[in-house]
C-alpha cells in the first residue's frame, strides 16, 4: 500500500506542477516587452521627425520671405548669412555651432516649369574643408521667379530600428530634411 500511495502522490504532484502558473507573467512580459518598446520608440521617432520637418518648413518660409519682399537683396545677404538665419530658427533641433548642417540653394528660374530637378545637396558637417558641394546661390531681382531649396541634416534617433531603417541616411546616422519653394518676388524696386 505504501508504494501505491507514493506513486499516487507523485502523479498528483506532477499534475499540480503542470497547472502551476508561477512565472507565467514574467515569460509573457519578456515575449511582449521588446516589440512593444520598439513600437513606442518608433512612434517617438516619427513624432520627432514630424516636428523637425515642420520646423524646417516654417524656417524656410520665414527666411525666403526676405527674398520675396526684397529685404535680402537690400541687405546683400550671403549664402552663409542665409544659413545662419535658418539655423537660428531651427536651433532647437540642430546644433549649428558644432557642425555645418544647413545648406541653402537660391536661384532665378525663367518660368515655373523650368524648376531645377537635380539631387538635393545636403551636408553633415563631417566633410573635409573645401569639399562641400557647390550650391547655386543667386540674388534675384524684383518680379523674378525664384527657386529656393533648404536642406537641414538631423541625427536619427534610432538608425538601426523601425523608421530609421527606411530613411535615406547620410553617413549612416543623419537624415536630410529638404524644403523647396518656388515663388515670384514682389515688385520691390
Amino acid at each position: 500500500m505504501n508504494r501505491r500511495a507514493t506513486a499516487k502522490r507523485t502523479i498528483v504532484q506532477e499534475r499540480n506542477a503542470l497547472r502551476d502558473d508561477n512565472g507565467a507573467a514574467a515569460v509573457e512580459f519578456a515575449l511582449i516587452a521588446f516589440p512593444f518598446f520598439l513600437f513606442i520608440l518608433g512612434i517617438l521617432e516619427l513624432g520627432m521627425l514630424s516636428i523637425r520637418m515642420s520646423m524646417v518648413d516654417n524656417a524656410t518660409a520665414d527666411v525666403t520671405r526676405l527674398v520675396r519682399v526684397g529685404s535680402a537683396q537690400e541687405a546683400s545677404l550671403t549664402q552663409e548669412e542665409f544659413e545662419v538665419l535658418i539655423c537660428d530658427k531651427v536651433k532647437i533641433i540642430v546644433d549649428c555651432a558644432t557642425r555645418k548642417s544647413v545648406t541653402v540653394q537660391l536661384e532665378r528660374v525663367d518660368n515655373f516649369a523650368s524648376v531645377p530637378t537635380g539631387d538635393v545637396q545636403c551636408v553633415t558637417g563631417s566633410e573635409a574643408p573645401g569639399t562641400e558641394p557647390a550650391i547655386t546661390f543667386q540674388r534675384t531681382a524684383s518680379d523674378e521667379i525664384t527657386f529656393a531649396r533648404v536642406c537641414v541634416t538631423v541625427p536619427i534617433f534610432m538608425p538601426g530600428f523601425g523608421l530609421g531603417l527606411s530613411l535615406d541616411k547620410l553617413e549612416g546616422r543623419y537624415f536630410g530634411i529638404t524644403e523647396t519653394l518656388v515663388f515670384r518676388n514682389e515688385p520691390f524696386d
